[in-house]
């Protein structure tokens, strides 16, 4: 743990920190419009449900959440255990 200063996240490597000096009220007040409106949105994408606060629309664990792949789904949509060739 002693280097775990070394290798924290810093979110502006990947984003564009705003100066909301250099915005109007009127932008500030647009722009969390746009935000509600797309946090609003529904999706059936489990990170986006995620990212969004919205409960997910089915019980899925950590591991299959952020490091597995989905399994195959069949002809009729339904989620299988086995890929397919």
């Amino acid at each position: 743990l002693k280097d775990y200063k070394k290798f924290q996240f810093d979110e502006n490597l990947y984003t564009k920190k705003l100066d909301m000096s250099s915005m109007s009220a009127a932008q500030i007040k647009r722009a969390e419009q746009m935000a509600r409106e797309i946090e609003a949105q529904v999706s059936n994408n489990i990170h986006m449900q995620e990212e969004r606060g919205h409960a997910l629309e089915r019980d899925i664990d950590e591991e299959a959440l952020y490091s597995g792949c989905p399994a195959p789904r069949d002809e009729r949509g339904e989620q299988g255990d086995e890929p397919h060739d």
